[in-house]
């Protein structure tokens, strides 16, 4: 339905409006990522990179009276509140109608945006039916592509380096994103701030017997995943502790040194050991920009890290196989011809001998 069917349907009207009566909860939004002011901090996320990043970074996109990229609709630009609840303008007629959704549709509504970038884009990709990255996907990329936001396809299973279709279990949460994240009581207002996105350990109670074992098991994979970060990428020298989101240590950084791989040039391309290494890096990047530490999907991203791993050093150990099997033959020909040599020495002398008698 569109507002030329005649019909009347609710329209956006920008965050704006909406604080007219909940400044209080616009306040506390704009102390959250979702809720930064485009306009000062990121307005180049809106109209730049050619308008592929308009579709997250506005509201309404692509909706009936939603943000246009001509410039006519600034009261939309950024995440407002519509994003998440719906447009506003039947509430805003009536308040005590209603006429917003106040729970918002994880499907409808974090899906949209929460995925990587595929082909140049990311929004709404689920719908194209995505599934495994490849070396098609990757060919155009840098050796050290980052992968932006991709929540949904890692708690869905999806979009890893040739691996997909792997659910994790809190997949099947309904509602999952607003369920687990949200903190919202019953009958209140939920927390609209800079932590309101943190975990709900009450959520989590209700399949992991309690909060403190669901704290527990958290803390757990979160340790288990960043040993295998750092494994991978090395440790952040400014952060100890932590995996380096640049890749430059570990066995990433091992690998590249080892192939004459130039991480921010994309000049090679079709170079077996370049496609390694992407692969490789696309996963630890996928699982350092979900931000979960493997919560959403553990056995995901487990396997995705482990193939990394293994796309490293089986590789690398082929390498230096290959080399050592080499110097075994190098030296075996050395020995071969210094026998013969001897042998041929021996010889002479003897033939000599015999021709003095």
């Amino acid at each position: 339905m569109t507002p030329d069917d005649g019909v009347n349907v609710a329209r956006f009207v920008g965050r704006a409006a909406c604080a007219q009566c909940h400044g209080e909860i616009d306040a506390d939004y704009s102390l959250q990522a979702h809720g930064l002011n485009f306009r000062d901090a990121h307005r180049d996320l809106i109209g730049g990179y050619g308008g592929n990043c308009a579709p997250c970074h506005t509201t309404g996109f692509g909706e009936p009276g939603g943000y246009n990229p001509d410039g006519s609709t600034p009261q939309l630009e950024g995440i407002g509140c519509e994003e998440c609840h719906g447009p506003g303008s039947e509430h805003l007629a009536n308040p005590a109608e209603g006429g917003i959704m106040l729970m918002p549709n994880s499907e409808d509504t974090c899906w949209d945006c929460h995925v990587p970038d595929f082909h140049e884009t990311n929004y709404k990709v689920l719908d194209l039916g995505v599934g495994a990255f490849t070396d098609i996907e990757l060919r155009d990329q840098d050796p050290d592509a980052s992968v932006h936001h991709p929540q949904t396809t890692m708690l869905l299973g999806k979009m890893g380096y040739k691996r997909t279709n792997e659910p994790g279990a809190h997949a099947a949460i309904d509602n999952t994103c607003t369920t687990c994240h949200l903190n919202r009581e019953p009958g209140e207002v939920a927390d609209h701030g800079p932590d309101s996105l943190e975990v709900d350990l009450e959520a989590c109670a209700v399949c992991h017997s309690s909060e403190e074992l669901a704290e527990g098991m958290i803390q757990n994979i979160h340790q288990i995943v960043t040993d295998l970060l750092i494994e991978l990428g090395g440790e952040d020298p400014e952060n100890p502790g932590h995996p380096d989101e640049s890749a430059n240590g570990g066995l990433l950084g091992e690998y590249a040194f080892a192939n004459g791989i130039v991480v921010d040039s994309n000049y090679n391309p079709d170079n077996r050991e370049v496609k390694r290494y992407k692969g490789a890096r696309h996963n630890f990047s996928y699982v350092l920009s979900d931000g979960s530490l493997g919560a959403h999907n553990p056995k995901f991203v487990k396997a995705l890290l482990a193939d990394s791993k293994a796309m490293l050093t089986q590789s690398t150990d082929a390498r230096f196989v290959g080399r050592a099997v080499c110097a075994d033959a190098i030296r075996q020909s050395i020995r071969n011809t210094v026998n013969l040599f001897m042998a041929w020495t021996s010889l002479s002398l003897m033939t000599g001998i015999w021709s003095m008698d």
